[in-house]
């Protein structure tokens, strides 16, 4: 089962939240979701994300096959229980190539950071609590980015979409 990919519904945080400068914005170009901008290390900066709210029932799963076209930089999927800034985000880095690509991500593949950084104390990740995923460019280069969303699926026991 697909996710269903809306651009409407989607968020862009930049790290304008701190002074920084990147840019970056949702759209839809079918039969793509479009995730792109430009990323500004000036001010402290460095990153620009995206993330949607699901009702989706999670439960169960063992993790995300991703279907994207990247521009050769490194990305992050990210999922959360809460939109609240403090909270834990569960992230799983994977690179692109300029080709399009299906990526699977284990639900083991997820480390727990706030605010980029590594938090030991999370416990687990629990699958029936993932309210919002995302996507984050924090790669530490400057410059205009571009990643393509095919599709978003979530994973089950058998390895096949959910």
């Amino acid at each position: 089962m697909q996710l269903e990919l809306d651009a409407e519904r989607w968020h862009v945080i930049n790290d304008r939240v701190m002074g920084g400068r990147s840019r970056s914005e949702v759209r839809k170009l079918q039969p793509s979701l479009i995730f792109s901008g430009e990323l500004s290390l000036e001010n402290n900066g460095g990153f620009a994300s995206a993330r949607c709210r699901f009702q989706d029932d999670f439960d169960g799963i063992t993790g995300f096959r991703l279907d994207v076209r990247g521009d050769g930089r490194d990305y992050q999927f990210r999922l959360r229980e809460s939109e609240a800034s403090g909270a834990v985000a569960w992230r799983a880095d994977f690179p692109s190539d300029g080709s399009r690509q299906v990526i699977d991500l284990p639900l083991e593949a997820f480390r727990p950071v706030i605010r980029g950084r590594r938090v030991s104390s999370a416990g687990e990740l629990r699958p029936s609590s993932i309210r919002l995923l995302g996507f984050m460019l924090a790669d530490r280069q400057s410059g205009p980015f571009t990643l393509e969303v095919h599709s978003i699926e979530p994973l089950r026991q058998n390895d096949g979409p959910a």
